[in-house]
């Protein structure tokens, strides 16, 4: 039920952004997250979730197909990046750096494999990067498991085709992962376009560095908890379950706590 939920979800959201392909004239998309599923997001064959998996892999191959197409620049705005991907990279040069003796003298006594076993990039990125700063930027597709044995009607071939960089649009804020689809010709053109435009969105406030049209869109479409109780309410309803079934445990504490 979650990844039908999560599917759901992301599915109208591709949705708007495909119908704003075709009633607006943009040179720019932002999106709320990711550009490309999580392989660990992928339900299995034959399970509930698989067939709207499917739906939800055409929509985000046509979103690509129909950018490239239209000339717009599709970037997604990652606020809450898990990745590990320059963490692991920085773990990989550390023994090679450390040859030289005054890095080993100044690392001497730092256990640096466990501070980056359980650091994120971000982390990591939010130490060094300043205001404004981004790091270099890698194709999506070196996050994804080299035994990877996507389908051919999956989206995996895109993944090279999506540059991810990490910039720090807020001096108190952690850098935000940025993820732009790009064509083989105009790669770093269409990632400095997108950031060009990013970053005068995001540094007005020092603490929170997200860009604006996305606090406005999660705004518009956030609901209260007042309609939340409605929709329960109406599938209890027509469904006849419970509290009990609908909510989890800490949600319905009959003590208050």
């Amino acid at each position: 039920m979650d990844q039908l939920a999560s599917l759901e979800r992301v599915e109208a959201e591709l949705r708007v952004a495909l119908s704003v392909l075709d009633e607006v004239h943009v040179d720019v998309i932002l999106v709320d997250g990711s550009l490309f599923h999580h392989p660990k997001d992928r339900p299995q064959i034959g399970s509930l979730a698989y067939e709207k998996f499917q739906e939800v892999t055409a929509l985000y191959r046509l979103l690509y197909n129909r950018t490239m197409k239209k000339n717009v620049v599709l970037a997604g705005i990652v606020k809450d990046s898990r990745s590990t991907r320059l963490v692991n990279t920085l773990g990989d040069i550390l023994p090679h750096v450390m040859r030289d003796p005054s890095v080993f003298e100044m690392l001497q006594g730092v256990d640096y494999r466990w501070l980056l076993k359980i650091s994120r990039d971000c982390d990591l990125l939010d130490t060094f990067l300043e205001e404004g700063e981004r790091t270099y930027a890698f194709r999506y597709s070196a996050e994804l498991p080299q035994n990877s044995n996507a389908s051919s009607d999956d989206i995996s071939s895109w993944a090279s085709s999506i540059l991810v960089t990490y910039l720090k649009t807020a001096r108190d804020d952690l850098p935000l992962r940025i993820e732009v689809l790009v064509d083989e010709d105009n790669g770093t053109t269409q990632l400095d376009r997108a950031l060009s435009v990013i970053l005068p969105l995001s540094w007005q406030h020092p603490e929170y560095g997200v860009p604006t049209p996305i606090l406005e869109a999660d705004a518009r479409a956030r609901i209260s908890n007042n309609e939340t109780q409605i929709v329960i309410d109406r599938l209890m309803a027509l469904s006849g379950l419970t509290y009990a079934t609908l909510e989890r445990r800490r949600s319905r504490n009959p003590f208050g706590g």
